[in-house]
């Protein structure tokens, strides 16, 4: 047990936390250090558990930056220790919000009566004349200074206190996050500034109002705030130069923050003689005079961005080719509506209820359909014998954890779970009926087939070998209770279903169970795929085993898979999930993350009426299932519909070519117009029930309808599936990027910060190059140092910064 938190204790310190009374392993949140902390300061937090599989979590209140660690690699972990492992961090996440809320209450309500008994500040004190300023806002409390943050409405939520040697903190437990001090009432120019001071110097010659942000990791989002209340005023962002900084987080931050937010950007030059730590306005003002600060606020109202005294030009927005991310490019919306009656109503309530994005239905809800009439059903979409699609359906939903996957394939397999119930329940007397016959027939076959062993007279042998083979085909055959579908099942067994289970079978989970056993996680790497990849199309399975044999002749499997991104990555890397042909088998839908954005209070169940109709068209459709006629059931297109449909398959087979649209995706493209035809199939199904007999032309127009919005799915789908490391290497540095704001940056800079990635720096001029290519960085630049090398340093594509677009 030692070694295992000695263990957790040096990931800690690897990223600069520590726990000088020891770690407490009870899988509860607790305060630590983080390097520079001081006397009784804990900025750091860590939860760790010892029952089964030892894990834990740990990060930084201040830069809310964590990290999760376990016993086992990523690699040597089961199915269900990884699900143990994502409930404790969610749980760890839970404890840690209750945490910050409570510490944000408490502090709001300490704010509040600090605030109220402090009286008017003693102009002598010792701070003010340090600075040469006057004490706009603040009170005082015996001798120490105090500040209000507020919010943008006014709400205060914590205060700063500053001691007479000039030291400073906040309240304990207090938000600053988007929180900031005003100076003055007149919004047509705001200031926007990291320290009172700083701000006070500001206001006092020039008049204009000033927020103050406390701090440059504080300055976009108070920048963002102020921006949208006061959409017409001129604000300029008031930067610190930290000159002896690396990479100079003060003037990064504020010329990040300012073209954010449309603003200008004002720098404090102090010439050639700058005094050693002269960084800000306040400076400036001690330094050169108050007169100096109003000039360069008021030269930057009225100089464009492209004039600012700044170290480097900044490329406007419109100079700035669009990003091309690959998986964020804006995937097409697809609505409940596209299917139609009882399946597009149950497809839209379920999406309301649950607030998932439509487009997260659509699938589950069409491959229920194909689970009831798949094997009994297929298509002809050219009307001959020569093109024929069995009607079973390969769905995958691409969703993250928390995405209420569970809830809708529950939804939806209710009435299947409730045939198979029903259908058993029914045949239970005959089933039992039917292998008691079976096992007196077997007894009585093996008292003949003694008899005729010891039988001397060959009339007699041949007697008792007639009375056999009549028992044989007096047996009935073998009846098993019903089953539609599975939720995890290896190739062996799968065959083993299908051929008790009149040839078909879904699989419906969302979990990655089944991926893991293609993979051949269980079996040494090995797995058997051919039945599930001839179960697909309705090819004859002949197996001939030493265990034993079995005839399939057209076996029809259905997948209804919903899947979070980083298992379906981890699962498919084996190449012979690409090189078999099965992830070309797929239809892919990447619907909109709404986590984070749901109101918890409006979460709603499907109306009753919804909820039957869908249950009555799938029991309907499932009427006479129990026992498929030998031959399915073969729906033509009628001639309209056959013409709708040859033209989108002239369309697919056009953009297969070398310069088309989906010649990177030519093995998924090649089965697209198949897919089509046997959606439309479902879709007629849906619309006309079990005595379809032709697929018309609205279903014909619905299908394709759906494949073309799959169509850009599938392309994001298969970007997410095949990133190489360069690819996942350049989405990391993207992530540092916007976790720091960063519209520019040195290249040894980026470096440092991520040297645990980059070691060595080949490694990360790939990342950037591809991110070159991808339009959010420019190449690589050299800034002129005095009496020093040039620096290597990237410009970056303001748009990455638009929250509107969607992020990997």
């Amino acid at each position: 047990m030692n070694e295992i938190i000695n263990r957790f204790a040096d990931a800690m310190q690897s990223s600069g936390l520590y726990c000088p009374d020891g770690v407490i392993p009870d899988g509860i949140i607790h305060r630590c250090k983080i390097e520079g902390d001081r006397g009784g300061k804990k900025n750091g937090w860590y939860a760790l558990h010892l029952e089964g599989l030892p894990a834990g979590v740990f990060g930084n209140w201040k830069t809310g930056e964590q990290q999760t660690w376990c016993e086992k690699s990523s690699g040597q972990l089961t199915h269900k220790e990884k699900q143990a492992q994502y409930k404790f961090i969610e749980v760890v996440k839970i404890q840690r919000k209750n945490k910050i809320d409570a510490a944000h209450d408490a502090a709001r309500q300490k704010a509040s009566k600090l605030w109220n008994i402090a009286t008017s500040v003693d102009m002598d004190h010792p701070y003010l004349q340090a600075k040469g300023i006057k004490p706009t806002v603040a009170k005082q409390l015996k001798k120490t200074l105090v500040l209000p943050l507020t919010d943008i409405k006014n709400n205060l939520h914590s205060l700063q206190f500053i001691f007479p040697d000039g030291s400073k903190r906040f309240l304990r437990g207090g938000k600053k996050k988007g929180c900031f001090t005003m100076l003055g009432k007149s919004f047509k120019t705001i200031c926007i500034c990291e320290g009172w001071a700083t701000g006070c110097s500001i206001h006092e010659t020039t008049e204009y109002s000033v927020v103050v942000a406390f701090d440059a990791g504080n300055l976009l989002s108070v920048a963002q705030a102020v921006r949208k209340k006061y959409s017409d005023s001129t604000i300029i962002i008031c930067a610190d130069d930290d000159y002896q900084t690396e990479a100079n987080p003060g003037i990064t931050a504020a010329r990040t923050v300012a073209q954010a937010i449309n603003g200008s950007l004002a720098i404090p030059t102090f010439g050639e003689n700058r005094p050693m730590g002269a960084t800000d306005f306040n400076d400036l003002h001690q330094y050169l005079g108050l007169d100096k600060v109003r000039y360069i606020i008021n030269a930057a109202l009225k100089q464009s961005k492209s004039q600012l005294n700044i170290e480097s030009k900044v490329i406007s927005d419109n100079q700035w080719p669009p990003i091309l991310l690959p998986g964020t490019v804006k995937l097409p919306e697809i609505e409940a509506d596209i299917l139609p009656g009882w399946a597009g109503d149950m497809a839209h309530a379920l999406a309301t209820g649950l607030q998932v994005s439509e487009a997260a239905t659509i699938l589950p809800a069409l491959s229920m359909v194909a689970t009831a009439v798949q094997r009994r059903y297929e298509v002809a979409p050219r009307s001959d014998d020569f093109h024929i699609e069995p009607l079973c359906l390969w769905g995958l939903t691409i969703l993250r954890s928390g995405s209420n996957k569970t809830q809708v394939l529950n939804a939806l397999c209710e009435p299947l779970k409730r045939w198979e119930k029903v259908t058993g329940e029914r045949l239970q007397k005959e089933i039992t009926s039917t292998e008691a016959t079976r096992r007196v027939a077997k007894k009585r076959i093996e008292k003949l087939e003694t008899k005729a062993g010891n039988a001397d007279e060959p009339d007699k042998r041949e007697e008792l070998r007639t009375q056999i083979r009549d028992e044989f085909e007096a047996m009935p055959k073998e009846m098993f209770l019903p089953r539609l579908m599975t939720g995890d099942v290896t190739p062996e067994q799968l065959q083993t279903m299908l051929t008790e289970q009149h040839e078909r079978m879904a699989l419906i989970s969302d979990e990655a169970g089944v991926f893991q056993i293609l993979s051949g996680q269980y079996t040494g790497g090995i797995a058997n795929l051919d039945v599930f990849l001839q179960s697909y199309s309705g090819a004859s399975v002949r197996i001939d085993r030493r265990s034993r044999q079995a005839v399939l002749e057209k076996p029809a499997l259905t997948f209804c898979l919903m899947l979070q991104p980083g298992i379906l990555q981890s699962a498919v890397n084996d190449r012979r999930f690409h090189d078999s042909g099965l992830l070309a088998r797929f239809l892919y839908v990447i619907p909109e993350d709404r986590i984070g954005h749901r109101d918890v209070r409006k979460q709603m169940s499907i109306p009753d009426d919804i909820r039957q109709a869908w249950c009555d068209g799938l029991l309907d459709l499932l009427t006479d299932a129990e026992s498929p006629g030998a031959e399915p059931i073969i729906l033509t297109f009628t001639p309209e519909a056959q013409e709708c449909w040859l033209d989108y398959a002239q369309k697919i087979e056009n953009s297969l070519s070398s310069n088309g649209e989906l010649c990177n995706l030519a093995e998924w493209g090649s089965k697209l117009a198949g897919t089509c035809a046997r959606i439309a199939g479902l879709i007629q199904l849906v619309i006309t029930g079990r005595s379809t007999q032709l697929v018309e032309v609205e279903a014909a127009t619905r299908a394709i309808a759906l494949c073309e919005k799959l169509t850009g799915h599938a392309k994001a789908a298969f970007q997410l599936l095949g990133a190489d490391e360069i690819e996942n290497d350049a989405h990391y540095l993207m992530r540092w990027i916007k976790e720091n704001k960063l519209y520019e940056f040195n290249r040894s800079y980026a470096q440092k910060s991520l040297e645990g990635r980059f070691r060595k720096v080949n490694k990360l001029k790939l990342a950037a190059q591809r991110l070159h290519e991808w339009h959010v960085l420019s190449v690589e630049k050299k800034r002129d140092n005095k009496n020093a090398r040039s620096s290597p340093y990237y410009m970056v594509n303001p748009a990455l910064f638009d929250h509107s677009m969607n992020s990997p």
